[in-house]
């Protein structure tokens, strides 16, 4: 406990001498605050010549490997934190020495259950990659595949007790600030803990990797690395070794056509884990995508993963189409769906300045449309209004942005929306193929089935009683045969109305599937099966206001 009480002054101490005062003093945390840290603070008496979104970045670089992870994961939030904190926060890097080998050694041994000298042929004990989490290490299994061993730090208990405190500090300032109040700041750092812990166990990183190469199995593009599973453990992962370059070094590329393939082939692997399988590598920055001598794309570090359930899968797939295709009315309700507002939200305000955001779209080229920084706008409002956007579709934005941003920096006239027709057509076609469609319907009756399975008992009760005749009803109408010839009438407008949908739904599912013979240009099932439907449409409508008289 008086472990957990310096560390709480040592973190209030950092944002006290880094210009944060006024907060601390309107959440009465400045009594943590020694008065010979007050009086040097007041002696130094310096100049405000950085911002605050610089301040807040030096004080968690000062407070170590928890705070700056806390700080990238904050750059992945646009929805919580303006453009000017999170250009900040995307500075942070994981500055922390390499913990010693005989650490390591140790942990691996440990983990293992045998001698490292025993379980590889060969283990370069200099790391090639040191983070807050862990450290990489370049070995030889015994049956000579080269690996990549990845171990887990041994302070990472601290960055636990850090996560605690965080989120005590949290909860209080959100009681005592009203500045702080009006943001989650609790949700952040619930999110922040939730998403630590998982990092901190190596298997559920090494399902994430397994799940992807199952997703990317046969592609001759796109390679995950294999998990090792019988050297793989909660504090140590080992994968396949990647001989590879990180792609923001694309720029070495003296082959122009061979840069806009990797780039292409990246964006490609991209959209196809969001929408054809929906579940997406979810921190893509230069590091973690590699391309080879080969030219293709290697996937690593599998931490941070986003997934996409059909409805948000569905909604961001009509805001990229819509893009595409010039039409706001299918974007903006698109992401009014995916937000979550307050009943206190001025959705006419919002939804007019989405309309001034997406405008561009309809007076641009596709070629020119800047998608990242549209993407970032649209962040932007969700920030000032404080609208609650599912962390997922936050991921899948900025992973958006960070792929433009690579490409970028290979061409400064590069947009990322010219490799999206072709690619948004393809995930189109299979979005309405057969199979996919079919899909849909079993889950539809899937759900059918659960909620008869859930039915509330003593109505299932009741309707057994009337199946079996012994379930008596008195009621007292006067105008009960009315009544029953109502029933009647909507009843069979019901059924007819469910023909027609079927006839429709079955002549679009052949116009995809036969072509030929043909009348008018169109498949003769087709043909016949919309005519059909026209038919009892007509019929339908008429019936519908014909007025209903008592049998």
């Amino acid at each position: 406990m008086r472990r957990r009480y310096h560390r709480i002054r040592e973190i209030l101490t950092v944002f006290f001498n880094e210009g944060f005062e006024v907060f601390l003093k309107e959440a009465e945390l400045h009594r943590f605050i020694t008065w010979g840290d007050r009086l040097r603070n007041r002696l130094q008496n310096r100049e405000d010549a950085i911002n605050a979104p610089e301040k807040l970045r030096i004080a968690f670089e000062k407070l170590g490997p928890t705070f700056i992870k806390f700080g990238q994961m904050l750059s992945l939030r646009p929805d919580f934190l303006t453009s000017e904190y999170i250009r900040e926060m995307e500075k942070l890097q994981d500055k922390v020495p390499p913990f010693p080998w005989e650490q390591a050694k140790e942990i691996i041994e440990r983990e293992l259950k045998g001698k490292v000298n025993e379980i590889f042929s060969e283990f370069n004990a200099k790391p090639i990659a040191s983070a807050s989490i862990s450290q990489v290490y370049k070995a030889k299994t015994k049956k000579g595949e080269i690996v990549a061993v990845k171990v887990q730090r041994p302070e990472t208990e601290q960055m636990r007790e850090d996560m605690e405190i965080m989120l005590w500090l949290a909860k209080w300032l959100q009681k005592k600030s009203e500045k702080i109040s009006k943001y989650r700041l609790v949700s952040i750092i619930e999110d922040f803990k939730r998403w630590t812990e998982l990092e901190l166990n190596f298997l559920y990183e090494a399902t994430n990797a397994k799940v992807l190469a199952a997703n990317f199995k046969g592609d001759k593009d796109v390679y995950i690395p294999p998990v090792y599973e019988a050297l793989t453990t909660r504090k140590v992962l080992t994968l396949g070794f990647v001989e590879g370059k990180p792609l923001h070094e694309i720029t070495s590329l003296s082959d122009h056509n061979k840069a806009r393939k990797i780039l292409g082939l990246t964006y490609r692997s991209m959209m196809q884990m969001v929408y054809r399988d929906g579940f997406f590598h979810a921190d893509p920055h230069a590091g973690n995508i590699l391309f080879t001598s080969a030219g293709k794309i290697a996937y690593v570090d599998f931490g941070i993963v986003g997934r996409f359930e059909e409805k948000m899968r569905s909604n961001s797939l009509k805001i990229f189409s819509g893009i595409i295709d010039d039409d706001l009315d299918r974007v903006i309700p698109a992401f009014m769906e995916i937000a979550i507002f307050s009943e206190e939200t001025p959705k006419e305000n919002i939804y007019a300045e989405l309309v001034e955001l997406f405008a561009p779209i309809k007076y641009e080229k596709l070629k020119d449309v800047d998608i990242g920084f549209i993407f970032r706008q649209l962040m932007e409002v969700t920030a000032r209004y404080q609208l609650i956007i599912p962390i997922s579709f936050v991921l899948f934005i900025k992973t958006i942005s960070t792929l433009e941003g690579l490409g970028l920096r290979y061409d400064p006239n590069f947009r990322l929306m010219e490799f999206s027709g072709p690619v948004i057509k393809d995930i189109l076609n299979e979005e309405y193929a057969p199979g996919r469609l079919a899909k849909k319907v079993k889950g539809k009756l899937s759900a059918y089935e659960k909620m008869l399975a859930e039915f509330p008992p003593d109505l299932l009760a009741a309707v057994k009683k009337i199946g079996s005749g012994r379930f008596n009803l008195e009621l007292n109408h006067t105008e009960l045969d009315e009544l029953r010839a109502e029933m009647e009438h909507g009843s069979g407008n019901m059924v007819f109305g469910l023909i027609t949908a079927a006839l429709i739904i079955a002549a679009a599912v052949s116009m995809l599937v036969l072509q030929e013979p043909k009348i008018i240009g169109i498949p003769i099932f087709a043909f016949f099966s919309f005519l059909l439907a026209l038919i009892l449409a007509v019929w339908l409508a008429g019936r519908t206001f014909v007025p209903v008289h008592k049998i």
